[in-house]
């Protein structure tokens, strides 16, 4: 049984794992996309802690702990 190769599939894998402009590129993506979960997560917890802050400017009751 004779199997056939895809040659255009193994050209343009093998191009890309030997050019460094798209290996370049490709961890530029990356890193840009781990950039914006980071900002994600700050951008989250500054609003829960406004969010606790305005709680407790407003709600000053919620945070009082009764100690018995």
């Amino acid at each position: 049984m004779t199997v056939q190769r895809d040659v255009g599939l193994q050209f343009t894998l093998i191009k890309e794992i030997l050019d460094p402009k798209a290996q370049k590129r490709q961890m530029e993506e990356k890193i840009k996309a781990v950039e914006e979960r980071n900002n994600l997560h700050l951008e989250n917890a500054a609003r829960m802690e406004m969010h606790a802050y305005m709680q407790s400017r407003f709600n000053p009751s919620a945070n009082t702990t009764i100690i018995r």
